[in-house]
């Protein structure tokens, strides 16, 4: 008997990620925003197909803390001015220059899906936001190009990393600037 196998194109499932900066100028009101693609690290998908899998409700073995509710409670957001190139093996050391005060915990009620900020274009039902807001006395530095997401601990070259991005153009915050760091992460399948 003769076997005949039919095998269906296989569909795309995976997250992409932007990061969108906004810089909001308090003597001008100017606002000025930045957009960059993120990568998602081997760290931030195993965090997410735990997350998959249903283990939102107990400690991830990636290094990050889940809350009761299966939300991301331990990381924090981390700006910078230099370090290696993003990969997929990035750790926390590969940010060389972290800009002062800006290792920050995520917005009270962020991560979300939808989110309802109008400064962020890209949110959506199927895209998770972290946000991250720095006051004008806060992370006040020059050639900032770069941002991260760690565990809350993190101070050691291998520390866990869910996402890194560089931007192709720096952001010069001071104190009459305040910064809105959003990331999303777009969950996408066929």
């Amino acid at each position: 008997m003769e076997t005949q196998e039919y095998t269906s194109p296989e569909g795309f499932v995976g997250v992409r990620g932007t990061v969108v900066m906004v810089k909001h100028n308090l003597k001008t009101g100017r606002k000025y925003r930045y957009i960059t693609h993120n990568i998602v690290t081997n760290d931030g998908d195993k965090h997410y197909a735990e997350k998959g899998e249903n283990q939102g409700n107990r400690n991830s073995t990636d290094g990050f803390t889940f809350s009761g509710d299966g939300s991301l409670s331990s990381g924090v957001m981390i700006l910078g001015t230099s370090g290696i190139a993003p990969t997929k093996a990035a750790i926390f050391s590969h940010l060389t220059t972290a800009v002062a005060d800006s290792r920050k915990e995520f917005d009270n009620g962020y991560p979300q899906t939808s989110d309802p900020d109008s400064d962020n274009p890209t949110s959506g039902v199927d895209v998770l936001s972290f946000r991250t807001s720095y006051l004008t006395t806060e992370a006040n530095a020059s050639g900032i190009d770069r941002v991260m997401i760690t565990e809350s601990g993190t101070t050691i070259a291998s520390g866990t990393v869910l996402m890194y991005a560089t931007f192709a153009t720096s952001v010069n915050k001071t104190s009459a600037d305040t910064l809105k760091v959003f990331v999303n992460h777009t969950f996408t399948g066929v």
